[in-house]
Parts: structure tokens; C-alpha cells; sequence
């Protein structure tokens, strides 16, 4: 995914659906070093706060969104998996936000216009089929 690609993609979800705050985890750490330059992001009137969760603290982190900021937009950014459940500070926050990913198995399921990313590892396990040109529009007409 280049930045046009990211940059619209961040767009409809901050902007066309309104989220106010957005969980990335990016585990290949792809996009670390392009995210941890940005203090936010622009997209016409709307601005949104970039924070690295590898960076800050987890509780002050909550404070500011809940506390401090209650109206402002948030990406939060994380470079690891999704932590479990009993170990995630952020779990109340994550339940009633959203969750972006930028790999290629996402995309697809995007294009595809299925939610459930359940089936994120089986994609990406057949990777070589997904390369191919638009396997999307091959599968479309079965679903």
C-alpha cells in the first residue's frame, strides 16, 4: 500500500465514517518509520493525532483521549500484534473503536467487502495466489 493508498483509506474512516479514534496495529512494522514522523494527520477541516503506543504510556494515553481531549480524532499506532484481552489497557476504548491494517491480506478483504478478518492468516498463507492479477474480481462473483 503506497501513502495515496493510506492516506484515502485513513480519510474514509476518520472523515466519510466519522471514527474518532482508530487502532493500527502493523506487526511487519511496514509503516514504522513514516508513522513515528508525523505528530498528526490532515484531511481538510479534520485533524488527527498520531500516537505510537510503543512510545507512550498506555495510562496517559487513555487520560488524554477520555479526559483531556474527549472531542479530538486519534490514530494510534502500535508496530506489534493485538495484545490479548487481560493485558490490553486500551480494551474499553478498543471495543467501541475501529481497527486499521494496511498488510495485503486486509486489503483484499477490504475489496472484497468482507468484515470479518478471521480469515486474515488463511490469505495471507496463500499469498502467491493473492499476487496474481485482481484475484478479487475472480472471487467477486462467488460472493
Amino acid at each position: 500500500m503506497d501513502t495515496k493508498q493510506l492516506d484515502d483509506a485513513l480519510a474514509k474512516l476518520f472523515v466519510d465514517e466519522g471514527e474518532r479514534i482508530v487502532f493500527w496495529h502493523d506487526p511487519a512494522q511496514e509503516f514504522r518509520d513514516f508513522m513515528n514522523r508525523l505528530p498528526f494527520l490532515t484531511f481538510g477541516d479534520t485533524t488527527v493525532h498520531i500516537i505510537s503506543l510503543d512510545q507512550v504510556s498506555l495510562l496517559a494515553t487513555k487520560i488524554r483521549m477520555e479526559r483531556d481531549e474527549p472531542d479530538s480524532r486519534f490514530l494510534l499506532y502500535a508496530p506489534t500484534e493485538e495484545p490479548d484481552a487481560t493485558d490490553d489497557w486500551l480494551l474499553d476504548i478498543r471495543l467501541y473503536s475501529r481497527s486499521f491494517r494496511a498488510d495485503r491480506a486486509s486489503i483484499i478483504l477490504d475489496e472484497l467487502g468482507l468484515e470479518n478478518h478471521h480469515l486474515r492468516d488463511h490469505l495471507t498463507q496463500r499469498r502467491r495466489f493473492f499476487d496474481g492479477s485482481s484475484p478479487g474480481r475472480f472471487l467477486e462473483h462467488f460472493l
